[in-house]
């Protein structure tokens, strides 16, 4: 794992008992056991934001599912997923997932935020 990816895991696992309390309320971990599993979530998360054309809800579940992901095991039981996720959801979809923030009316963010 690169440098970069492990200092992104420290931060987004987090060590401060209050914000993993409050991220619990809102993202159930997702247990992410196999590279294939993981391909399988970002084939069904990313084609879902690059549009603002699609549902919101939609859209909110997929953004969400991003957060489920980051609770689950990834960031600290396998380094290859976590360069697998990073790379394949959140460098691949950069792009549609910041389209999806900017977009500050929508439902997605008044549901995520």
């Amino acid at each position: 794992m690169s440098s970069s990816s492990s200092r992104y895991a420290a931060q987004v696992g987090g060590d401060n008992e209050e914000d993993n309390q409050e991220l619990s309320k809102f993202y159930k971990p997702l247990e992410i056991t196999s590279s294939d599993a993981l391909q399988s979530e970002i084939h069904r998360i990313g084609p879902n934001l690059t549009s603002l054309d699609t549902n919101w809800k939609v859209r909110v579940e997929c953004i969400q599912q991003i957060g489920h992901i980051l609770r689950g095991n990834i960031l600290t039981k396998n380094t290859t997923l976590i360069q697998q996720f990073i790379d394949d959801l959140l460098m691949g979809y950069r792009d549609a997932i910041c389209k999806q923030i900017e977009e500050l009316r929508s439902g997605v963010i008044k549901e995520i935020c």
